[in-house]
């Protein structure tokens, strides 16, 4: 069916208007009196928590305090009333404070230590559209011994009012911020027909949802600011180039997705331009994936293509081991007298900090990310210190102190020194790693799955929970697990993506593109995990060895090409601190890495000392082998012949591109591991759990059925 020009150019067009008489008639709708109450003021501007004292609600100050007043941005002057007192006990003095308005000039005055209203009349000298904002510095005092917080003074409520006509300047810049804006809105709305008007309309709706017309939710939301107009030119520029792929060469777009990626790494790091930077990466790395569909010749359709029984039956089965997993794991999660790990004291508060500062304060500037300690290291990887602080900042947690652990005595010792974080805190850290544990076992079930069928799977995920390295880990607030889990999931997708090479579906970019974002979740949670991308790459060049012409080749580059920028999109973009130096930051992970890999911290300095490690590891007794298997060694070879003869007899569809998936993985995980291990520590062994899992329950499987299959044999012959 045919759309109507007309509708066509109406719909956006009108859309857009729609936009800008909104957006306008928010901001000529200043208000003239909005009131301060103490559950408005934010810790992040210097206040500490609510308090209520029978009679009023109010917030201490930390000393220096700011007053932000969204909904204020073209005033003149302003008129401000605070109820103040300082602190009050015997023989309490009135403490000294200096206010100032933005740049204007400070005053000083004293607050008493009673409840008093006090009257403020400040100037807005500033000719620009900004947000105006109050600033109050006091001396600080501490409480008493079980209560060391540096207090100010204590502000219960309040008003501002909005005296004299607006600044001209201020309000003719703001209606050209938005009028621009609003342009660029149509200019990227205005191909995807006839969609963008209902793109436009979307958009409205959803701001009018959000309360986003009033001022001070406008402002909060869209602060005028011109480099804003110019990162949105630039994105404009990038989606453009995306609309326009089908005029560019075929055998040129993965170079046009590549320069496309560099250019948004370069505004991110030159210009800060994060928004058209991260518009930049994310259109060159879809651009390499859409390039892959170019190449198919003979579409087949979808690329999901599980053994055995029905696709529904796995994801039912999947969720059940979600939940038996979870429901195994959570229980005592909080408990830290015997089990209890001294990074837990460094990951949980750097953890809560990072993801307050990325999500909550959405800050990439702030110092943390730039401090050695905090950071460990500056640039080290951040998604699974999100995961850990998400835990315990959503459970209320949001300032965890850094505590100092003695790892020359065990967690009671500690605990009773004062150096272990109480259990509340640890536990509300640990439920989401738990919960990556559960999707490790959802994930390797799939593959085993793919390779061998259910009853292989949940044998794999029986064997996987039962070593204690994993047992343990999934139950400490640590990084190694989280990694685990995006890694098994990549391995998932990338099973998907080499089988819609195989077969040629119309879906292969997608499997692609998501395999390298999971592949960039995984080496952005911990870098031993860039093995995993290794890995996929294996997988779809060994693809392109076997298709039949120079197409298919020129689809598996794209395919290579798409896996690596979007590992890099979501590497770069989930890490700030690489924000203003890639290369530099980059260099800082190698440096740490080379540091925990040598010296005193380092008891496997030689290779020969690391494959006896790893083999030690392996056995009935070792950090691998100990999950109850008798026999673990031998199991593991098994498997590993019956996967290779399986192999060798090249099977049809999904099952050979996940028996070489498998494969692949497990040598490139052996040998990158054995070469990388730097010290003989259990959670260093942990990558190697689920392979060899995997590898046993095949391994037992296949000797049973080949049992039964002579069984059956000598039967028939009596």
């Amino acid at each position: 069916m045919k759309t109507n020009r007309f509708t066509i150019i109406v719909a956006p067009a009108v859309a857009v208007a729609m936009l800008m008489l909104l957006l306008i008639a928010s901001e000529l709708a200043h208000p003239i009196f909005q009131p301060i109450t103490p559950a408005g003021l934010a810790e992040t501007d210097g206040f500490w928590s609510l308090e209520f004292n029978g009679e009023r609600s109010y917030r201490w100050t930390n000393g220096d305090a700011l007053f932000p007043f969204p909904g204020f941005e073209t005033a003149s002057s302003l008129s401000v009333t605070l109820t103040l007192t300082a602190p009050q006990y015997p023989g309490a003095r009135p403490v000294a404070a200096r206010l100032q308005v933005d740049d204007a000039a400070p005053f000083h005055f004293t607050i008493a230590p009673e409840w008093r209203r006090y009257h403020i009349l400040a100037a807005v000298s500033e000719p620009r559209w900004r947000t105006p904002a109050m600033q109050l510095v006091t001396d600080v005092w501490m409480p008493g011994i079980h209560d060391q917080r540096q207090l100010g003074i204590a502000v219960s409520e309040g008003a501002v009012q909005h005296l004299g006509a607006p600044r001209l300047l201020a309000v003719v810049e703001r209606l050209s911020f938005l009028a621009a804006l609003v342009l660029l809105f149509s200019v990227m709305v205005r191909r995807p027909q006839p969609y963008g008007g209902v793109l436009a309309v979307m958009v409205i709706v959803t701001l009018g949802i959000l309360g986003a017309w009033t001022p001070a939710r406008l402002v909060q939301i869209l602060p005028t600011n011109w480099s804003l107009v110019s990162e949105m030119l630039a994105a404009a520029a990038a989606v453009e180039a995306v609309r326009l792929r089908r005029q560019i060469p075929r055998h040129l777009l993965p170079v046009v997705a590549v320069i496309g990626a560099g250019i948004g790494t370069m505004l991110v790091a030159t210009l800060g331009w994060i928004v058209a930077g991260a518009v930049f990466l994310i259109c060159g790395a879809w651009l390499s994936a859409a390039a892959i569909n170019v190449f198919v010749r003979h579409p087949s359709g979808s690329a999901v293509s599980l053994p055995s029984t029905d696709f529904r039956q796995h994801i039912a089965l999947g969720g059940i081991i979600a939940i038996v997993l979870a429901a195994l794991l959570i229980p005592g999660i909080a408990e830290t007298e015997s089990h209890y790990h001294g990074d837990e004291n460094f990951w949980v508060p750097v953890g809560v900090q990072a993801f307050r500062t990325a999500f909550i304060e959405r800050n990439p500037d702030h110092p943390f990310w730039s401090d050695f300690f905090l950071s460990f290291g500056s640039p080290n990887p951040q998604i699974g210190k999100y995961i850990i602080g998400a835990g315990a900042y959503l459970a209320g947690y949001h300032d965890v102190p850094v505590l100092s652990y003695d790892f020359r005595q065990d967690p009671v010792w500690n605990k009773a020194h004062g150096q272990v974080l109480p259990q509340e805190i640890v536990g509300a850290a640990r439920l989401p790693v738990a919960l990556t544990g559960a999707l490790c076992g959802v994930f390797l079930y799939w593959l085993g799955v793919q390779v061998a069928g259910p009853v292989t799977g949940i044998l794999a995920v029986v064997l996987f929970i039962a070593t204690p390295v994993v047992w343990n880990h999934a139950r400490l607030a640590m990084l190694d697990i989280p990694a685990l889990m995006f890694g098994l999931l990549a391995l998932n997708l990338c099973i998907c993506a080499v089988t819609a090479l195989r077969t040629g579906a119309t879906n292969a970019g997608v499997w692609i593109a998501a395999c390298g974002v999971a592949c960039g979740a995984a080496a952005g949670t911990k870098l031993n995990a860039l093995l995993i991308p290794g890995i996929c790459i294996l997988a779809i060049c060994l693809t392109g060895v076997k298709l039949p012409n120079r197409f298919d080749r020129y689809q598996v580059i794209s395919g290579v090409v798409a896996i690596l920028l979007w590992t890099w999109v979501v590497f770069f973009l989930s890490n700030p601190r690489l924000y203003p130096h890639p290369v530099a930051g980059i260099q800082d992970m190698l440096d740490i890495s080379r540091i925990v890999a040598s010296g005193e911290f380092a008891p496997l300095p030689t290779l020969a000392s690391r494959i006896s490690a790893v083999w030690t590891s392996l056995g009935d007794d070792g950090y691998i082998g100990s999950g109850g298997l008798p026999g673990s060694r031998l199991w593991l070879i098994i498997g590993a012949i019956s996967l290779t003869r399986a192999l060798l007899q090249r099977p049809q569809g999904a099952r050979f591109s996940a028996l070489s998936v498998i494969a692949l993985w497990g040598i490139v995980n052996f040998v990158g591991i054995t070469l990388w291990i730097p010290q003989n520590w259990d959670r260093y062994f942990l990558p190697f759990v689920p392979i060899v899992a995997l590898l046993q329950a095949y391994g037992i499987m296949a000797t049973l059925q080949n049992a039964f299959r002579l069984l059956f044999r000598f039967r028939t012959r009596s």
